[in-house]
């Protein structure tokens, strides 16, 4: 690939928004931005400096259109290494896959070519994995919890440890949560959260908790977010990472982005 330092400055731009778009960057995804700059044989600090500088400075309108403008060739090398970035980590949200594609289309890049070794080893984004249940901070931070227990008498005990209390109690069917269960396409589920009850609890006005719970008062201390089964009202994690950064990323929207992660 022959290209300008602008150029490249503009392949550095979207490779950043790619490797944010899950909230949080890995080494695994910043290795094959590193190992693409480091392909051209006059790449020292100095310019790699040089391209951080113009990135910075660059529109997102320029940096796609100097992608757009490049040939074909360049186009497929450049869908597989954004394709290499956003599978990095082994996870593969919503949000990332949502801004692949913007990107692809934007920039009418080729779909990535992948080897069948790769195939095989890629990682399946729903993948089954240990029921994870989503807790919310007070101050909007976020962080997963798991547990492979399925007796409600041995799950309220580590649901309520989790936030602050001795057992839960449940919020269900709200406007905004019933929003939520719609949106994500549950099979026979809907979205619930925790609140903790005869513990000391933690002291802080809960907005996003509030939002969900879309009442007249505030809701205060931590929350975990869950699912609960329509039929018998058992409530259960969610059980593929596709469905948990899905919902995680529609609970922010919901909230207007408060959340952040751990």
């Amino acid at each position: 690939m022959t290209v300008t330092i602008r150029t490249l400055a503009a392949i550095w731009r979207i490779s950043k928004y790619l490797m944010h778009a899950d909230g949080s960057v890995t080494d695994d995804e910043i290795k094959p931005v590193y190992d693409f700059f480091k392909s051209f044989g006059e790449m020292n600090d100095e310019v790699f400096h040089q391209i951080v500088r113009d990135a910075d400075d660059m529109t997102d309108t320029e940096a796609i259109r100097l992608v757009d403008a490049l040939d074909d060739a360049a186009k497929q090398q450049l869908a597989d290494l954004f394709a290499d970035i956003v599978v990095a980590d082994g996870e593969l949200y919503e949000s990332e896959q949502a801004l692949y594609r913007t990107v692809q289309e934007e920039c009418h890049l080729p779909d990535p070519t992948t080897s069948e070794s790769e195939e095989e080893d890629a990682v399946d984004p729903d993948d089954e994995i240990v029921p994870g249940f989503i807790l919310i901070r007070f101050d909007g931070v976020t962080s997963l919890r798991q547990s492979d227990q399925t007796e409600w008498s041995a799950l309220e005990g580590q649901l309520a440890e989790w936030i602050g209390g001795k057992r839960v109690e449940i919020v269900r069917f709200t406007q905004p949560l019933n929003a939520l269960s719609e949106q994500l396409n549950l099979n026979q589920r809907h979205v619930v959260f925790m609140l903790p009850r005869g513990g000391a609890g933690t002291a802080g006005d809960n907005m996003p908790a509030t939002l969900l719970y879309g009442g007249g008062y505030p809701i205060f201390g931590n929350i975990i977010v869950a699912l609960e089964t329509d039929g018998d009202y058992e409530i259960e994690g969610f059980a593929t990472r596709s469905l948990l950064g899905e919902a995680l990323d529609a609970i922010n929207a919901a909230v207007g982005g408060l959340l952040r992660n751990e």
